[in-house]
């Protein structure tokens, strides 16, 4: 059995090099959220090969996971599932202060995992939630043989740790790069 988890593309959304306030990053959050993919960015040839030798395909229902899987050109079977999205990020509203976007997302996901949480999924419940997905992703390798995800960062990298904890061999390990992907493998392979 084989399970792939692969990011989405780079989404089409503003410059994280963008200074703005914690307030500010709440839009930029909200917009990332619903933004498509950048089509200038096509997925690598090995990406594309490689999720097309899977026979079932399972993503986010947010936009940018859906249209990696349309510019991975699968020809089977997509479910779409909320399951599957990013963990989500809390931020404040501060509006003094004022950080590119990249250094609030380090700063807020830093915060995140030691338990702030602002109205969001809690990084608790994001790790419970992983392995739910884990569950689902067993069930669906257990009918198909071999499954890919079309996930996010965060996520991915939860479900990645829960996958070995259940005894799946990572066969090819990811660089968290959009569209970068890594291959586990559980019984004769």
């Amino acid at each position: 059995m084989e399970i792939v988890v692969l990011r989405h593309g780079k989404p089409k959304i503003a410059d994280s090099r963008e200074v703005v306030s914690a307030f500010e990053f709440g839009h930029w959050v909200d917009a990332y959220s619903i933004a498509g993919i950048d089509n200038s960015h096509p997925p690598p040839v090995d990406s594309v090969s490689k999720a097309n030798t899977c026979k079932y395909v399972v993503c986010s229902d947010l936009p940018r996971a859906i249209e990696s899987v349309a510019a991975l050109l699968v020809r089977c079977a997509v479910e779409q599932d909320p399951l599957f999205r990013e963990c989500e990020m809390p931020y404040t509203k501060w509006r003094v202060l004022k950080l590119p976007v990249a250094a609030w997302s380090i700063a807020f996901r830093f915060l995140h995992i030691l338990g702030f949480s602002r109205e969001v999924e809690s990084f608790k419940e994001a790790r419970e939630r992983a392995g739910c997905c884990v569950a689902r992703l067993n069930i669906l390798a257990l009918e198909h043989e071999s499954v890919l995800l079309v996930g996010h960062g965060a996520l991915n990298w939860l479900i990645s740790r829960k996958l070995i904890q259940g005894g799946w061999v990572a066969q090819r390990r990811a660089s968290g790069g959009y569209w970068s992907y890594v291959v586990f493998h559980r019984g004769a392979t």
